[in-house]
């Protein structure tokens, strides 16, 4: 069978890994051209290249996937998985493979279409997801569907450790595909579509009004990256784990400190507070909250997160 991947982000990457431990590694991997990150603006690859590099795989840069496909198959191409990879697929190029474009998306569609359901998928505090294996249309995320599995979300989950089970789940699936391509029927989505718009700048600051449960989802969602994060003394902090205090101590607000044994504390909407075990102060890496809160010179009814 004649397949590739078109892929560039952080799921993709994982799931190639995932398809290379499970001995199915494609054949070949079309991805975005580097553009420039960080502070010093320079030129990083994706992540899906930098994955390849290291596994040894034939990567290829593309800027127009359907000149790429034709100038590495031609029109012998049976399915092109495209994953994590923000090009819009129109016709030709949907067409083009015999078995379709394929996409695996992460959540049950037609639940959390769009560029962050794994984020919103633990903000909303869902206890269950799972993986789509469906053929691509030109509406987003409405293909019909060859492959559904579901997957729990543990209390523990985070964005990074969700990812990368679902990126494994994902790769099972794929193989399963690939073994037996003809067994799966695509049949229309069912039900009422909900959509995971990308998380935007604004919505990554903490509202200390709101409920701790609701605070800690957004932690869970946001963490490791591009993380959580409030202002004390005007200072900017991340906060990258946390956990839920049902005893706060009496005639606090929302926003104000308090400290539970070692650890930080703040007290939220609801009247019960977040315990802030992992923190990331701006400019630095990741540490618990109990280093953090030692190198306070004071973290008490002065302060306030804002």
């Amino acid at each position: 069978m004649n397949w590739g991947v078109l892929s560039a982000g952080p799921f993709g990457a994982l799931w190639i890994k995932g398809l290379v431990d499970l001995g199915m590694p494609p054949e070949w991997v079309l991805t975005k051209p580097p553009r420039p990150a960080g502070r010093g603006y320079r030129e990083r690859p994706t992540d899906v290249e930098a994955c390849c590099s290291t596994l040894g795989l034939t990567v290829v840069r593309t800027s127009s996937p359907l000149e790429s496909v034709q100038t590495l198959v031609g029109h012998g191409l049976d399915a092109l998985f495209v994953v994590d990879c923000s090009f819009f697929i129109r016709e030709p190029l949907l067409s083009l493979p015999k078995l379709g474009c394929l996409n695996l998306h992460p959540s049950l569609l037609p639940l959390l279409r769009g560029a962050a359901p794994i984020q919103r998928a633990l903000w909303m505090g869902f206890t269950e997801t799972g993986v789509t294996l469906f053929r691509l249309v030109e509406e987003m995320d409405a293909g019909p569907v060859l492959m559904q599995r579901r997957s729990p979300i543990d209390e523990s989950d985070d964005m990074g450790t969700l990812m990368a089970k679902l990126a494994m789940l994902s790769a099972e699936m794929t193989v399963e595909f690939l073994r037996s391509p003809h067994s799966f029927i695509p049949v229309p989505q069912e039900g009422e579509p909900t959509y995971a718009p990308k998380i935007s700048n604004e919505e990554t600051r903490v509202d200390w009004r709101r409920g701790a449960f609701e605070i800690l989802c957004m932690v869970r969602a946001l963490s490791p990256r591009p993380g959580a994060w409030s202002t004390i003394n005007g200072k900017r902090l991340k906060i990258l784990k946390a956990s839920i205090d049902h005893q706060v101590p009496r005639g606090l607000e929302p926003g104000d400190p308090y400290v539970k044994g070692k650890l930080p504390g703040v007290v939220c909407g609801d009247q019960l507070g977040l315990i802030l075990l992992e923190v990331q102060p701006d400019g630095k890496r990741p540490m618990p909250g109990e280093s953090w809160l030692s190198g306070l010179r004071s973290y008490d009814a002065d302060c306030r997160w804002e």
